[in-house]
């Protein structure tokens, strides 16, 4: 397994229920019946990532849960990480405001160049990143279309996320 993030993002949210969740979906069995079905070898689990919209960017947000954030985002001080400046890329569809109330997984569609944040089983079609990609941008976006392009499938993950920790 692999967890895809940027160095400047911070794990956040109830670990235990997110694993929870992760072993039920995989259990195939185990879980609600809508989790039936899960291919672990071609699932990509989606950690939503989210930044400061105001105030001092430099000054991460200060979140340990989801009701925290919840919080946050209710006054418009949080957004999906970048939301503002890369809109196509991180938006995606992830739909905010059902992540927000989620507490099981739930399945979205891949958009062109989204660059989510992921868990995802590392088999022998798993496609790395292209290292020709240099510095910043469409390096997540280009290996998020190989996945798509090799029916991944993806699933918004409701109690874990990350949040940007800025760099001055």
């Amino acid at each position: 397994w692999i967890l895809v993030v940027d160095a400047d993002a911070r794990i956040t949210g109830n670990m235990r229920e997110a694993t929870r969740q992760l072993r039920s979906i995989l259990a195939f069995g185990e879980g609600p019946p809508r989790h039936h079905g899960f291919d672990e070898q071609r699932t990509v689990f989606v950690v939503p990532a989210f930044s400061r919209a105001q105030g001092d960017p430099l000054v991460p947000l200060s979140v340990t849960n989801k009701h925290d954030l919840r919080d946050y985002l209710f006054r418009g001080e949080a957004e999906i990480m970048h939301a503002t400046s890369f809109p196509i890329s991180y938006l995606g569809s992830m739909d905010l405001w059902r992540w927000t109330f989620a507490t099981e997984p739930y399945h979205v569609r891949y958009t062109h160049r989204w660059e989510p944040y992921y868990i995802a089983r590392m088999g022998p079609n798993f496609p790395y990143f292209d290292e020709r990609f240099v510095d910043r941008g469409l390096n997540k976006a280009q290996q998020q279309f190989s996945l798509f392009a090799r029916n991944y499938r993806y699933v918004v993950v409701p109690d874990l996320f990350v949040v940007d920790t800025p760099m001055p």
